[in-house]
C-alpha cells in the first residue's frame, strides 16, 4: 500500500497487517495449505486445478515435517521469523539489484529503506496477536549455518539456517 494511504487509516493499516499475520500462521499448520490451495483455484484468484497447488503444497509441507531443522526448499509464511520485515535482508537486496544494474545508482538506499520497510509497524501488530518480534531491524545475513535462536520480545524464536552458498557474511 502506498505510504500515504497508511498515514491517512493507520487503524485499518493495523488491522490489515493483523489479517495478514494471522493467515500467515494459518498457513503454517498442518492440513492449512492444502485448503488454502482449494480457496485460491475455486475462488477464481488462480486459473489452475487445486490438485497443481495442492500438490506444491503438500509436498513443501512434507519435506518441512520430515526434516524440522532443515527446511530445504520449504516455503514458510509464519514459522523462524520468516516474515518479519529486516532492515538487513532489503539492504543486501538492494545492494545486489545495484551491483547488477537494476537500481539506479542515485537512490539513497538507506533513506528508501527507512520509510518502506517498517518494522515498527510489524510489530505493533504483532503485540496485538501476542507474536514475540526481534529485539532489532538488522542482523547478520548469511552467519548461521545451523539452527539457531533470536531474542524476541517474547521470548526465544527460533531460527532456521540462513548461510550464503558462498559463504559470506553481510552485516549493514
Amino acid at each position: 500500500m502506498r505510504e500515504a494511504w497508511a498515514q491517512q487509516y493507520p487503524n485499518t493499516h493495523r488491522a490489515l497487517l493483523r489479517a495478514l499475520l494471522r493467515a500467515c500462521a494459518w498457513l503454517d499448520e498442518p492440513g492449512n495449505r492444502e485448503q488454502a490451495a482449494r480457496l485460491l483455484c475455486l475462488g477464481g484468484y488462480l486459473d489452475v486445478s487445486p490438485t497443481v497447488v495442492e500438490a506444491g503444497l503438500r509436498d513443501l509441507l512434507q519435506a518441512a515435517d520430515q526434516e524440522e531443522g532443515r527446511l530445504v526448499g520449504a516455503t514458510l509464511f509464519h514459522r523462524h521469523a520468516a516474515n518479519f520485515p529486516w532492515r538487513s535482508q532489503t539492504l543486501w537486496y538492494a545492494r545486489q539489484m545495484r551491483r547488477w544494474g537494476h537500481l539506479a545508482g542515485e537512490i539513497d538506499l538507506q533513506t528508501a529503506i527507512d520509510r518502506c520497510v517498517r518494522p515498527d509497524l510489524y510489530r505493533q501488530a504483532a503485540a496485538d496477536l501476542g507474536i514475540s518480534v526481534p529485539l532489532t531491524d538488522n542482523k547478520i545475513e548469511g552467519a548461521h549455518e545451523a539452527p539457531w535462536q533470536l531474542e524476541g520480545d517474547r521470548g526465544d524464536i527460533p531460527m532456521m539456517p540462513d548461510r550464503f552458498l558462498d559463504g559470506c557474511h553481510f552485516k549493514p
